[in-house]
């Protein structure tokens, strides 16, 4: 038995050498590309289920997410009333006349003054004067200013005591309805910029 191979020996040999490349292109080709989109496969399920949990979290959030936004928008309407972008003076003059007329108060004259910038927002002075009302009625007039939407303030108030007359029913206990001040008022609108 020296060095030369039997056909039979041939024969084990041919088939050991099939077996071998025949498992290696089946390792290579079928089960190695298999293990690798196994491990592809795992990756993309861990990071989906990643995905799945954190939209899950913000699912759970959108409730919450659209209370607040709903109470944002309340708040910004609120603002944007408050605080609108225009000067709108004739909304002004007939909210201000209306209000007066409520309260008992009538003014000769409606004087808008010139826009005045303050950074953010920009002040519109308006000049109400020839006021003639009682003391009370102006109280009123003042308050209902101060409990409108749109922030309006008054910021210079002259007042000047008139002489009264009785009428004869004030001496027998009934109201007086006699204006007992002039007053020339100046009251500010706000408007954003």
């Amino acid at each position: 038995m020296g060095g030369k191979l039997t056909e039979q020996q041939k024969l084990y040999v041919v088939i050991a050498a099939v077996i071998i490349g025949g498992g290696f292109c089946f390792y290579n080709y079928s089960v190695k590309p298999s293990r690798i989109e196994i491990a592809r496969l795992k990756l993309d399920r861990n990071q989906k289920e990643q995905k799945f949990k954190e939209d899950s979290k913000t699912a759970a959030r959108l409730p919450y997410v659209r209370a607040e936004s709903a109470k944002l928008r309340k708040e910004l309407e609120y603002s944007e009333k408050a605080l609108p972008k225009e000067k709108d003076i004739p909304f002004l003059l007939s909210t201000l006349t209306e209000i007066s007329e409520e309260n008992g108060i009538s003014f000769n004259s409606f004087s808008p003054n010139n826009v005045t910038s303050q950074g953010d927002y920009s002040t519109l002075p308006i000049t109400l004067s020839g006021i003639k009302t009682t003391y009370h009625n102006l109280a009123v007039f003042l308050a209902a200013i101060g409990n409108l939407p749109r922030l309006i303030s008054p910021t210079k108030i002259q007042l000047t005591g008139i002489t009264t007359r009785m009428e004869k029913g004030a001496l027998e206990g009934k109201e007086e309805k006699e204006e007992t001040i002039s007053v020339t008022l100046q009251v500010e609108s706000y408007i954003y910029q």
